[in-house]
């Protein structure tokens, strides 16, 4: 999935792979820089890319 993410003043697009959602936070694979990310829900501003089946 792809997410914009807000932590500091500038938004950033990532795209991540999500493990798990627990306590206000999101748990992610960057496959692309090959580590794992956790990021507060709050930060989040915009997700795309989910591709649910209707």
């Amino acid at each position: 999935m792809r997410l914009t993410v807000v932590l500091s003043a500038e938004p950033v697009d990532v795209e991540l792979v999500p493990l798990a959602v627990a306590n206000g936070r999101l748990r992610a694979r960057d496959a692309q820089r090959d580590v794992e990310r956790t990021l507060p829900l709050s930060a989040i501003t915009r997700v795309a890319g989910l591709g649910l089946a209707s």
